[in-house]
């Protein structure tokens, strides 16, 4: 009688399970490993079997910003696919040990390895997994690809204005150069235009970036784009829905405190590991089908990172999508086209 209500509780919890239970599925769970506790969300279409791991910036950064921001970018990619909102170690809300080897590249694709066994012990191994990174994200997403088999476990590469090349310092800097150089002479911000021209001019290109150089190029790369904003070159077209990031902030897990400490010592702690890596001779290694999505005027991965990572990259199967008004976050400056791009990109291959 006993293994008969056993059996009696397991067809129940099985008939309960709708078709629209996995179509939207809202599941919260930690990946622990090697001393860290990794917060995963994982929300949308379940029964469409593709699941997007979201691999975000920073080092440091957080994957909420990909999920909350803006409702109308996550629930369009959620309704046709799962996504996997994942802060990586000494990011967003996640705890644990993040000092020496265990903050490092490799130790990020050791966390993104361990992720992807859980995801297939938890949804089944039949699931076809994509990686999107961001940013950093692309960084770590081409780490791991390039490493042993693991581009085995993936059905497609989404790269989004991503640093396969951190040192791209001279890029930023020419970049940075000849937009000053045309902007200043039309602009309302001539001002700070002319700054960043007269900052550059002065760069000696002969010998290595310094530190204080390299974080100079970077803050530019982010503050020219209020700029261009008001020129009219870049647009911003998600909407914000300031209930779903009022909820996040103040009645979900999400801690912003946590998330600016992490980002604050891990980019710290990372720095100097990141600033001089140069992944593009290995990019022969990445076969599987891939799309880069760039913007036009990001100064902080200048679009000649992307074209130098599109024509190394191994796989026949790519494309690349230049966003003609769109920053470093292409995702959020041109949405619209940026999830047509992707949901057919996703949608085609398995």
């Amino acid at each position: 009688m006993k293994y008969l209500t056993i059996i009696i509780l397991i067809i129940l919890f099985i008939s309960s399970c709708k078709k629209e239970d996995t179509e939207n599925l809202q599941d919260f769970f930690y990946l622990r490993n090697d001393g860290a506790d990794l917060p995963v969300y994982v929300e949308g279409n379940a029964l469409s079997n593709k699941f997007v791991i979201v691999l975000h910036g920073g080092p440091g950064g957080d994957a909420q910003i990909y999920n909350n921001f803006s409702k109308a970018f996550s629930d369009k990619l959620e309704s046709n696919f799962a996504m996997v909102y994942y802060d990586q170690r000494g990011s967003g809300t996640s705890i644990g040990k993040f000092n020496g080897k265990l903050l490092s590249v490799e130790q990020h694709v050791e966390d993104l390895e361990k992720l992807i066994i859980l995801l297939k012990s938890k949804y089944g191994q039949s699931i076809k997994l994509f990686l999107m990174g961001h940013s950093w994200g692309g960084t770590l997403g081409t780490a791991y690809l390039i490493k042993g088999n693991n581009q085995n476990n993936i059905s497609g590469w989404i790269e989004v204005d991503g640093a396969h090349n951190f040192a791209c310092n001279k890029e930023v800097y020419y970049a940075l150069k000849d937009i000053s150089l045309q902007q200043l002479k039309s602009s309302n911000y001539s001002n700070e235009w002319k700054e960043i021209y007269n900052y550059c001019k002065n760069i000696d290109t002969t010998i290595t970036f310094a530190d204080t150089t390299i974080a100079r190029l970077n803050k530019y790369g982010f503050e020219v784009e209020k700029y261009l904003n008001a020129d009219g070159l870049i647009i911003f077209d998600t909407p914000l829905e300031i209930s779903s990031v009022l909820n996040h902030l103040y009645t979900s897990g999400y801690s912003p405190i946590t998330a600016k400490i992490n980002l604050r010592i891990t980019s710290i702690k990372m720095f100097d590991e990141v600033k001089n890596l140069n992944l593009s001779d290995q990019l022969y290694k990445i076969k599987i089908p891939t799309i880069f999505l760039w913007g036009k005027y990001d100064f902080v991965i200048p679009v000649a990172v992307g074209y130098d990572g599109f024509n190394k990259i191994g796989a026949t199967d790519k494309q690349f999508v230049l966003l003609e008004k769109s920053g470093h976050s292409s995702m959020f400056n041109e949405m619209k086209p940026f999830l047509s791009n992707v949901i057919s990109f996703i949608s085609i291959h398995n």
